[in-house]
């Protein structure tokens, strides 16, 4: 874990005691509502710096740290890192912090989207970044994924790789994520790397993140739970963004009835992170 109080752009972290250990919450403590920002896989929350930024002290941002990313990164021994671990540490968050508002990105959106299915009312609204629920799979994959779980389950994980300066760990950010701009990609690199003894960058990232993601509903499955969906939803997609290979991510938001879906021209996976104003207007505009 990080300091008790350790800065990050315009956050201050505090630790969060969920399910019998503590995760990493980044603050931007402000007069206005609460509202809780939820990053995607091998992230952290402090890539909401810029969309803080923009909405300056008009709202109380709340930035988690998903268990094993980041400040959140030392978990004890045995613990899991599924979809259903994080949604059930979402569900103890909402009813510590009270936020009015979730805001999610990616993997986090795909955890928002079982949460308002599964709790309606508990917050205002939603805005889903690039995600509207998660991957797809029939039941004749079931099997297999579960044999490819435990088969990870039981190998080593090797540590994240360690960069000689935050220059290298930016270059590979890019790498794996065509359409980041450099700046972007800064942002992140800013909030998941910590130094070593030795002079070097290393991510703050659990190990045991590596690994196939066992839950894969079926499309019937996800389309029911975004039907089951009461409270109001802002989807933002980018255009180059995960539409460009999962063109059923712009039909979900469609089917689903309280949803109301934007396009962001140009942009793609990270919005929050290179389309930071289209993201603080939703949030005005949901609140």
């Amino acid at each position: 874990m990080l300091p008790a109080m350790a800065e990050i752009g315009p956050f201050v972290s505090r630790e969060v005691p969920v399910q019998g250990f503590r995760i990493c919450l980044w603050e931007h403590v402000a007069p206005g509502p609460r509202v809780l920002f939820l990053h995607g896989f091998l992230d952290t929350g402090c890539s909401f710096a810029r969309v803080a930024e923009q909405l300056g002290n008009e709202v109380h941002a709340l930035c988690l740290d998903w268990r094993g990313h980041g400040g959140s990164h030392q978990v004890p021994e045995g613990m899991s890192f599924h979809q259903l671990d994080h949604l059930k540490d979402l569900a103890q968050i909402v009813s510590q912090e009270q936020p009015e508002l979730i805001v999610a990105h990616s993997m986090g959106a795909t955890i928002a989207y079982l949460y308002a299915a599964a709790c309606p009312g508990a917050v205002r609204g939603y805005v889903m970044l690039d995600a509207v629920g998660g991957f797809r799979s029939t039941p004749a994959d079931q099997a297999d994924a579960l044999r490819k779980l435990l088969k990870a389950e039981a190998a080593e994980k090797l540590p994240f790789r360690e960069f000689a300066d935050a220059d290298a760990a930016i270059d590979r950010i890019l790498s794996n994520n065509p359409g980041l701009t450099r700046a972007g990609a800064a942002v992140m690199v800013a909030g998941a790397t910590e130094a070593t003894k030795t002079g070097t960058l290393r991510f703050r990232f659990n190990p045991r993140l590596r690994g196939p993601n066992p839950m894969r509903y079926s499309e019937s499955t996800w389309r029911e739970m975004g039907q089951r969906i009461t409270d109001p939803v802002e989807v933002l997609l980018g255009e180059n963004g995960l539409i460009r290979k999962a063109p059923i991510l712009r039909e979900r938001a469609e089917a689903m009835p309280t949803a109301n879906l934007s396009i962001i021209p140009e942009i793609s996976h990270h919005l929050h992170l290179d389309a930071p104003r289209a993201i603080a207007d939703a949030i005005r505009a949901m609140l």
